[in-house]
């Protein structure tokens, strides 16, 4: 559902997708914002879309800041969509 909610856009630094998979669809992985291997949900409210580089910066450096803008980002989609 991250994916689809985010309409083909990182949900960290807001670029678009930077290529298309084999099916023609903006690539973006899903990411647990607070990982299931640190007691994370595997929800909705739990999870965002990001472009590959995002996405290992996440598991390289997991800025604090960065996981405080994607709770903040992931409850926009959230509510906007009513999900």
């Amino acid at each position: 559902m991250a994916k689809r909610l985010a309409k083909g856009k990182c949900q960290l630094c807001l670029q678009q997708a930077p290529f298309k998979n084999t099916n023609g669809e903006p690539y973006l992985e899903t990411h647990h914002i607070v990982w299931l291997s640190k007691g994370g949900d595997d929800t909705c409210d739990n999870t965002v879309a990001l472009c590959p580089n995002c996405h290992k910066k996440m598991h390289i450096v997991n800025n604090e800041e960065d996981i405080e803008i994607l709770k903040e980002r992931c409850k926009e989609l959230l509510d906007h969509y009513s999900v």
